[in-house]
């Protein structure tokens, strides 16, 4: 299309208003300035658009076709705009958000409770999946943002930044009280029975880590697919286990289960926020990273 948008702005305005002294006020411009537009629109579509009257205009049949067409335009116009600005107020918003399922349970589902406190209309979507995965969709522009654990690798054109840590430890249940209280070594422990989370878990990772310190491999009896699956064998007496702390510490304090006392603790796990930087950043996401990192200094 090679006629000036503005030719149309001024006719959308001429239309309305039956006027182009009206059309001149709202424009903010001369009338003479709204003559010429008209003229110069009417020259390029090669047809009359208004009948000049002794008060004002009134649009031709032409005029009436083109005005339908252009108010249609203008609402959809008027309402990115008023999206536009809702969106920059943070009045409203779609934030898709990615995380496992035990990372979503100890940090993130808090987070995003205070978030919407502060920002009610945005809205969340929340993806949950393996780190590779998570990686790979906030590649892609699927997700926003993640968050994922500790060690990150090849991370391309992903920013990264830490928001917290987490502490992971082994867990028993009461059939295992004759070790509850005791100052433990990877010995004590190296030959009793292991439930282990799925091997592309943080908290795996943390487990085999730990065990490979010390010259063994984490070779767990009982493989499941989550945290809460781990915490089930171990409340059942099958197994020795390892979780964030945070989550086993409802069952450590109602007696259910107890933490082994290492003498080395496992390492603790950091927890960092992933972004496609070669992705236009909407004012939500921006918005959401900047209160993540206001308390980064979180241990979970």
């Amino acid at each position: 299309m090679n006629i000036n948008l503005e030719y149309y702005r001024v006719f959308f305005y001429v239309a309305k208003t039956r006027s182009m002294s009206r059309a001149a006020e709202i424009l903010m411009i001369s009338q003479p300035a709204i003559s010429r537009s008209i003229k110069k629109l009417e020259d390029e579509l090669k047809c009359q658009l208004f009948e000049r009257l002794s008060r004002g205009v009134k649009m031709t049949a032409e005029g009436e076709i083109l005005y339908n067409h252009v108010y249609a335009a203008f609402e959809k116009l008027t309402t990115g705009e008023k999206k536009i600005r809702r969106l920059a107020k943070h009045e409203s918003g779609l934030l898709s958000i990615g995380s496992s399922e035990t990372n979503l349970t100890i940090y993130l589902m808090p987070k995003i409770n205070e978030f919407r406190k502060l920002y009610p209309h945005i809205s969340i979507r929340f993806f949950s999946g393996t780190k590779n995965e998570l990686f790979e969709n906030v590649q892609k522009g699927i997700l926003e943002l993640a968050i994922v654990p500790s060690p990150l690798n090849n991370l391309g054109s992903l920013q990264a930044k830490e928001v917290c840590w987490i502490q992971d430890i082994f867990i028993a249940g009461n059939e295992y009280k004759n070790l509850k209280g005791k100052i433990l070594t990877i010995n004590d422990i190296i030959n009793l029975p292991f439930v282990g989370a799925r091997y592309d878990t943080g908290v795996h990772q943390a487990a085999e880590d730990y065990f490979q310190k010390y010259g063994n491999e984490f070779e767990p009896e009982f493989n499941v697919q989550t945290v809460s699956q781990v915490l089930t064998f171990v409340k059942a007496g099958m197994a020795i286990g390892v979780v964030p702390e945070k989550i086993a510490a409802e069952f450590i304090n109602d007696g259910t289960i107890f933490k082994l006392q290492l003498q080395e603790p496992l390492t603790p796990r950091r927890l960092f926020i992933i972004y496609n930087e070669n992705i236009l950043q909407s004012a939500a996401r921006m918005e959401f990273i900047k209160f993540l990192l206001c308390d980064k200094s979180s241990q979970f």
